[in-house]
């Protein structure tokens, strides 16, 4: 997976995906069914980091540059935290994944794609 400057994460297609025509691509890009659980939704986040594009909302890179958090703080977060069931929030879904530090939410636009709306460190109760 490469990261352009300024732009998202991407996989490059591979080699099987590079001679599918544009119907099969969008079979292959099919929309999520939504709520997700969130075993499902950590599966498939997990499924995303591994072969998809994930993106970052200038919401999320406001947020984590408020609490000096780096893109692999939240690709950390996605790959290793807890999920909480989906919220409909301003037209999507949003999966939460927390860790003992970090929290990341996402919303998924494909099966293939989700974006990070926002991260955030979390307040260490004592």
């Amino acid at each position: 997976m490469a990261r352009t400057p300024g732009g998202p994460w991407r996989c490059e297609l591979s080699y099987q995906h590079q001679s599918l025509t544009y119907s099969q691509l969008l079979l292959l890009y099919q929309s999520v069914k939504e709520p997700l659980n969130p075993s499902a939704a950590k599966k498939l986040v997990v499924a995303i980091l591994k072969d998809g594009v994930l993106a970052f909302s200038g919401h999320a890179y406001k947020e984590m540059g408020n609490d000096s958090m780096i893109e692999n703080d939240v690709i950390n977060t996605l790959r290793a935290g807890s999920y909480r069931p989906g919220e409909f929030e301003n037209g999507s879904w949003r999966y939460r994944a927390e860790t003992a530090h970090f929290a990341a939410v996402v919303a998924f636009r494909t099966e293939k794609h989700c974006v990070v709306v926002t991260a955030f460190k979390l307040k260490i109760r004592r």
